[in-house]
């Protein structure tokens, strides 16, 4: 008995059932058709990075876009000019594995899955970092104003110009009095 909810739909040669592969067929074939209207086949360095750039980044998951990645890499293995060792391989996906979620089946690619634990572990394990070297930056910066509570700094130094000028005042006004109290002493002395 045919399943009825199946969907086809032939993109460049090749027939999809999944509607999420259809959707990725359809846009991979759109950036393969302007790949195609932008790549100087006459300059190899040229489609040597753009070859390499979309298999490291793995850019294409369906036949549709690995048709097109092994034409260009026929082309670069063809023109004899650049080194085999300098055109990388292309990688293929693992066959999907399925995996419940809320009782029903959803197909995830194996290799998407491993990509993104591993771009999810990266971030994490970034994230760990700049939370450690802000938490040692926030208990350096409380050590030293622990240790700098005495010395004039930005955050204290109207108060410590103010004590100063305080103290001298202090002093004069002491003096002061110590000088007046010679002089009255001075003036007793001498009026007698």
């Amino acid at each position: 008995m045919a399943d009825e909810t199946r969907i086809d739909e032939e993109i460049d040669g090749f027939l999809f059932q999944d509607p999420r592969e259809i959707a990725q067929a359809r846009k991979e074939a759109e950036g393969v058709r302007y790949l195609r209207s932008k790549l100087d086949r006459n300059n190899p360095d040229y489609v040597l990075a753009v070859y390499n750039h979309a298999v490291d980044q793995k850019l294409f998951e369906t036949p549709v876009g690995f048709s097109f990645l092994k034409e260009l890499k026929d082309y670069l293995e063809g023109t004899n000019t650049i080194p085999k060792e300098e055109i990388h391989s292309i990688e293929v996906p693992a066959k999907k594995a399925e995996r419940r979620r809320g009782g029903s089946k959803e197909s995830v690619p194996d290799g998407k899955l491993t990509a993104e634990l591993e771009k999810t572990k990266k971030r994490f394990h970034t994230a760990l970092f700049f939370v450690f070297v802000l938490l040692a930056s926030l208990i350096g910066m409380l050590v030293i104003a622990w240790l700098s509570r005495d010395n004039v700094t930005i955050l204290n130094y109207e108060n410590a110009i103010i004590d100063k000028y305080e103290d001298w005042e202090q002093e004069l006004t002491e003096r002061e009095r110590v000088i007046r109290e010679k002089e009255m002493a001075l003036s007793e002395t001498e009026g007698r």
